[in-house]
Formats: C-alpha cells, structure tokens, sequence
C-alpha cells in the first residue's frame, strides 16, 4: 500500500491550523505569565497555581503543531502525522476541559473564603 499525501490545498489547511494552534498557545502561555505577576505582586495564591495551570496547557497546545507542519514538510508520512496530532489535540482538550472546571472550583473557593473574612 502506497503511503498517502495530502493535496497542496490540504497542506495550506494543515499549515494554517499549525499557527493558530501556536498563537492559542502563546496567548494562553502569556496568560499564564499574567498569573504568575498578579501573584508576585498581590500574594495572591490561587494566581500562582492558575500560572502553572495556564502554562503547562499553553505547552500542550504548543505539541499538535509540530505534527502539523510536519505533514507539510514531510513525504509518507502524512497520516501517522495527522492521527499523532488527533491524539495530541484530543488530550489537550481534555485536559483544557479538567483545567477549566479546577479553576471555576478554585474561583469558587476564593469568592466563599473572601465573604466569610
């Protein structure tokens, strides 16, 4: 069995989405970076767990891309590529889920432990 290779088209597409996942990614890294000032200038201790969460899913986001381009750039190789970055995409929605339902638990958290001061 041959191995197949998207059209030119479909590299375009692959490409594309291969830049917007990496500025997904940095926005929520920058975002993570925002965490982590709001905690060294206000001690606020649920901003410097949010900047760890936020950081390590502005790297998962950053892990799909490559596979990406890499059905760009590479030859027989292109679905084994594209099902690494499925895989890939779908754990970091996952996680992006967990993370997301944490941090409304955490916010929850702070606005009970704020009113009852």
């Amino acid at each position: 069995m041959t191995p197949y290779e998207f059209s030119p088209e479909d590299n375009k597409t692959f490409s594309s989405l291969a830049r917007w996942l990496v500025l997904a990614a940095i926005l929520i890294f920058i975002g993570g970076i925002g965490s982590f000032a709001q905690y060294f200038v206000s001690g606020y201790i649920f901003a410097l767990i949010e900047g760890f969460i936020f950081c390590a899913m502005g790297i998962i986001f950053f892990l799909p891309a490559a596979n990406l381009r890499r059905i760009v750039t590479t030859s027989a190789k292109d679905i084994p590529e594209l099902m690494q970055a499925f895989a890939k995409i779908s754990a970091g929605w996952l996680v992006m889920n967990f993370v997301t339902a944490l941090l409304v638990v955490i916010r929850i958290i702070n606005l009970i432990t704020s009113l009852t001061r």
